[in-house]
């Protein structure tokens, strides 16, 4: 059972940007009203909190930010820069958060997509950060000014792509932490940011990403739109539409033909599909899954496949 829960954890419950706030802060006279729900969460014997969470909800962000300096477990730089907000340091906070994306704009290991995985932590701290608009809107900027330094064909694609991606992952980690398969992880979610609004955004991006796809035809491939390559199939495979779902499994089948990608990424996809069709009824899924992709291994050539997210 903790095997099924750790895979469904890796498939469909993705880190995010997120809308995080925490309620009474004195920085916090731009948010919505809050709700906020007790943390302790534990899936398949695996916390779902960060050791800093305790901390940020019992107000002591001093202590955060000396475990970011003295710790040798020391916190990261994104619940550090949280925490100075909250503590009301707003420019040393920006000072650091500068520092971060800095060293992706310069390192030799840099690249729009490192700058995101790296920020894309659902810490308190850091979700609190993210929960005021102008500081989510520059976290963006951000990545995005990363990401121009990239040498690429087609940044008008990648821009737009980076674009969806955060605004996707950022809907659903708001929706996860209020999920109940989260248990009673601390959830502090803007009460104008209901279900309803989650579904529309998402409906949204949906939306966008498909005419996007639409005008260019095609998978993009790394030359074309660099470090964003690889989530482009992460976005694919969010697609709920079945109608849409054929159109990029098609476009997917094209770009193997082409070796822009490789086969692996049509298996994910179809496997995501069968997922789609019982969404409620796991033991369907995976009284199906492997006979699926074993036959699935020898159609497209891949005997060493592994299930993965997309």
């Amino acid at each position: 059972m903790r095997s099924r829960l750790v895979l469904l954890k890796s498939l469909f419950l993705l880190p995010a940007l997120t809308l995080f706030c925490s309620q009474g802060m004195a920085a916090g006279k731009d948010s919505a009203d809050l709700i906020v729900y007790p943390t302790d969460a534990f899936v398949g014997g695996i916390s779902l909190n960060h050791p800093s969470d305790s901390l940020f909800e019992a107000g002591d962000y001093a202590t955060i930010i000396d475990h970011y300096y003295n710790a040798a477990d020391k916190t990261s730089v994104y619940e550090l820069i949280g925490a100075l907000y909250a503590l009301g340091s707003p420019i040393e906070s920006y000072k650091q958060l500068l520092a971060e994306v800095y060293y992706y704009n310069n390192s030799l290991y840099g690249n729009a997509a490192a700058a995101f995985r790296h920020a894309n932590n659902d810490a308190e701290a850091w979700l609190f950060y993210l929960s005021f608009p102008k500081n989510k809107k520059l976290v963006d900027s951000l990545i995005l000014d990363v990401y121009q330094q990239e040498n690429v064909t087609a940044p008008q694609y990648g821009q737009k792509l980076f674009r969806y991606l955060i605004d996707d992952q950022y809907s659903r980690m708001l929706w996860n932490h209020a999920h109940p398969f989260l248990g009673n992880r601390k959830a502090v979610m803007s009460t104008a940011k209901d279900s309803i609004v989650y579904f529309q955004s998402l409906q949204h991006n949906s939306d966008l990403i498909f005419k996007l796809y639409q005008t260019a035809g095609h998978i993009f491939s790394k030359e074309e739109v660099g470090s964003i390559y690889d989530y482009q199939f992460l976005l694919l495979t969010h697609e709920k539409d079945s109608a849409r779902r054929a159109y990029y499994l098609e476009l997917l089948k094209d770009a193997v033909s082409k070796n822009i990608c490789s086969s692996y990424h049509i298996i994910n996809f179809i496997v995501r599909t069968e997922y789609l069709k019982k969404p409620k009824d796991k033991s369907y899924f995976f009284s199906h899954v492997q006979q699926l992709v074993d036959s699935l291994k020898i159609q497209y050539h891949q005997p060493d496949y592994v299930l993965g997210v997309y």
